[in-house]
């Protein structure tokens, strides 16, 4: 699923949220996606330790939260360009709601 564009994983993540959904805990989700990746349903490749180890390493220094918010506000400005959400009104400024269901 962290191979797939960032406007899929956000979208995929709107499908498990209600209609209105927190933009933190949508933020963390999206985070958590690409920080840990699931490994369901594959099969793991056999590694080395030492090779592993230097992986998570980079990826760990390459993923800044900087970067992982300017993706996650991108892939959120697409959304909402597509009329997929509703941005957050004054009266909830850290919410946005879902504009279409069930596609």
């Amino acid at each position: 699923m962290p191979s797939m564009h960032d406007t899929s994983i956000m979208y995929t993540l709107t499908q498990e949220h209600g209609d209105l959904i927190n933009l933190h805990d949508w933020y963390q989700s999206f985070k958590s996606t690409i920080l840990y990746p699931s490994t369901k349903g594959k099969h793991k490749v056999k590694q080395s330790p030492l090779s592993k180890k230097r992986k998570n390493i980079t990826e760990s220094e390459n993923m800044s939260e900087a970067s992982i918010q300017a993706r996650f506000c991108r892939a959120v400005t697409e959304l909402q360009i597509t009329g997929l959400l509703r941005m957050p009104s004054k009266r909830r400024p850290d919410y946005v709601q879902r504009v279409a269901f069930g596609l």
